[in-house]
């Protein structure tokens, strides 16, 4: 290094800057300061009184006055390089790290052998944040020095700062191989390790970051993701929660801690913990989707719904939020609303698969047949997938339903065969279209769909029943019958199937006054249910029919005794006295008929025959008046008139 000449010093003034130096090795900083400022008086141009000066003022932490002295000692020494090393030192105090950087950087070009003015750059450059400088100054000052751990820590901790996690780690592990036992960045190191996935290694450091230092709250977040990471979710939500405990306000980690709560399924704990911290990161739509997607998954539509909006206010242009918001409002069953965010959606990306698909689930779901079946349709051109293939079928039979509700029974039929076409084992299809044809009257057409539905399902009892029923409805008894004992046979037939078989084969064989066969199956049926008033009444008819009139009396009694109020048992009970000549009987069965159901038009007309019969003509003909008044049998009401007015005659003779 070279200097400029000294002054010399005269003898006195060297006398007063050794009493200076004594008085400062005795700590008395501002009595020295007397004393080298006498020696200043008499020799005023010598470098070695300002930088003693300057030392001294930098005791007193006086940085101004020392960094005056240094300025003034550089003037008279400029060529000295420890001279804007201290100024350096100073500025850096003060936080003035670029005119530092200066000073530093004057001094390299008057003394570049002195490499420990290297850290000297590397820490202004490190607190300037220009991290690619420190780097190259840290690096070549280790070169010199490998073995100063502070300014390998400072390089550790430039690399993560230019997000460079591997190399800082490289640095902390040559700092722990070469003094473990002086080691103390094992937090840091812990995160590097973390930052390079090095989940198992990132944990043991941070336990011992812990053990070192139990309250340290980042280290115990840091531990914390690392479990998570590692799928160690219990330990995760411990360590989590001590950071929290440590320190409250550590709203930064709460996203990931919510995260993990919801994972977890401990929902309530994780919306709480969501919702602290949207209050603090307002504008975290990521935050909002999480949120608004476990409300969703636990049913909690409208909060969600609510919670999605919030994000989208954050983040208006966030289509992730959106495509939430619909898919919300569709599981709230809010279509219109799904619908129209879906549109929205689908101008951006008009071809986006997912988005045509929920749209058409929406449009099926609020029962816009055509527009779900035209975008299942064009989904279906483009991707053979079995799903889509599937509810583009369904639409159709959906659809059809719906014609057939306004009678729109060919639309109908048409919408079914085009179901057919897509799912062709879809027996209930067939079934959909034969009871459409059977509406308008196409027997061959019924008959036909329902053996295609037995060909694909035949152990389908109801589809056998329906079967049997319409063959049955078309006079084809032999082959009804047949259906119906087969489903007797079937095994996994239940006991109301079973009951409903023996009903409908006993109605086949009463229809055809085949009553012997009709009384057994009715029989049969009561066997199984002896509380089923409705079969009591028919099994009455059945005996009616075949003239055992006490049979079915027990019948109709059955019927009533389970259902006194039921006015068609009663009816026919007093249709059986009458017939048996008991009037008295066979009136209060009527008169119980018309006091339950007063139009009961056929009760009053029964009851007008009993008092005809007993020439009773007075309330015979208001029975049959009462009759008139709710019969809609305009033949019959014609003759009963005529009858009523032939009465009344006889009453008044």
């Amino acid at each position: 290094m070279s200097s400029s000449a000294f002054a010399t010093m005269t003898t006195e003034s060297n006398k007063y800057y050794h009493t200076a130096c004594q008085l400062e090795e005795a700590n008395k900083y501002t009595d020295a300061i007397t004393e080298l400022q006498k020696a200043i008086v008499i020799s005023g141009d010598d470098a070695l009184l300002y930088t003693k000066m300057a030392g001294l003022y930098s005791e007193l932490g006086d940085w101004q006055n020392a960094l005056a002295s240094y300025k003034k000692a550089a003037k008279l020494k400029p060529n000295d390089a420890f001279i804007y090393i201290s100024i350096g030192n100073i500025l850096q105090q003060q936080h003035d790290y670029q005119t530092a950087f200066d000073a530093y950087n004057h001094a390299m070009e008057i003394f570049p052998e002195y490499k420990y003015n290297y850290l000297n750059l590397a820490n202004v450059k490190y607190q300037l944040g220009e991290f690619k400088e420190a780097e190259e100054y840290y690096t070549t000052f280790l070169n010199c020095y490998p073995d100063h751990v502070e300014a390998r820590e400072n390089l550790a901790s430039v690399f993560m700062n230019e997000n460079d996690p591997k190399s800082a780690a490289d640095q902390y592990n040559n700092l722990y191989t070469n003094d473990p036992t002086t080691f103390k960045e094992y937090s840091n190191y812990g995160i590097a390790l973390y930052k390079i996935k090095d989940y198992q290694n990132a944990e043991t450091m941070l336990k011992t970051a812990i053990q070192k230092d139990p309250n340290d709250y980042s280290a115990h977040a840091n531990l914390a993701f690392a479990y998570v990471e590692q799928e160690k979710d219990n330990q995760a939500l411990v360590e989590f929660q001590k950071a929290l405990q440590i320190k409250p306000d550590l709203d930064s980690i709460r996203f990931e801690y919510a995260n993990l709560l919801a994972d977890m399924g401990k929902s309530d704990s994780a919306i709480s913990e969501y919702t602290k911290y949207l209050k603090k990161y307002q504008n975290n739509a990521v935050a909002y989707h999480n949120l608004g997607v476990l409300y969703i998954k636990n049913k909690k539509f409208n909060d969600g719904i609510e919670t999605f909006k919030s994000g989208l206010k954050a983040d208006p242009k966030n289509a992730d939020l959106k495509e939430e918001l619909a898919k919300a409002y569709h599981l709230n069953k809010d279509y219109p609303e799904a619908i129209k965010l879906y549109d929205e959606l689908l101008a951006a990306t008009p071809n986006d698969y997912d988005l045509l698909y929920n749209k058409a689930l929406a449009c099926h779901a609020s029962k816009m047949y055509s527009s779900a079946i035209a975008i299942y349709s064009n989904l279906y051109s483009q991707k053979q997938d079995p799903k889509v293939k599937r509810y583009l079928a369904k639409a159709y039979m959906d659809q059809g339903t719906s014609l057939v509700s306004t009678n729109n029974y060919r639309k109908a039929i048409s919408s079914y065969e085009k179901a057919t076409e897509l799912d062709t084992n879809d027996a209930m299809a067939y079934v959909n279209i034969a009871n459409s044809y059977d509406k308008l009257g196409v027997k061959s057409k019924v008959i036909e769909n329902y053996e295609k539905a037995i060909a694909i399902d035949p152990t389908n009892q109801s589809i056998a029943a329906a079967y049997a029923n319409a063959l049955a409805k078309y006079d084809k008894t032999e082959a009804a019958t047949e259906v119906y004992t087969n489903i007797l046979s079937m095994e996994d037939t239940t006991l109301d199937e079973k009951v409903a078989t023996y009903i409908a084969l006993g109605d086949t064989y009463s229809k055809n006054k085949n009553y012997p066969k009709s009384i057994d199956s009715y029989k049969k049926a009561l066997e199984l249910n002896a509380n089923d008033e409705v079969t009591c009444i028919k099994l009455g008819n059945a005996y009616k029919a075949s003239s055992n009139l006490a049979s079915a009396i027990l019948e109709y009694q059955k019927a009533i005794k389970i259902n006194p109020n039921n006015t068609d048992a009663l009816f026919n009970l007093g249709l059986c006295q009458a017939e048996s000549n008991d009037l008295t009987q066979a009136k209060a069965s009527f008169q119980k008929v018309v006091s339950l159901k007063p139009d009961y038009a056929y009760a009053h007309y029964a009851l007008a025959l009993a008092y005809e019969k007993e020439k009773n003509y007075q309330k015979s003909v208001e029975s049959y008046e009462k009759f008139l008044q709710y019969t809609d049998d305009k033949n019959l009401k014609e003759n009963i008139q005529y009858k009523v007015n032939f009465l009344k005659k006889k009453v008044t003779q």
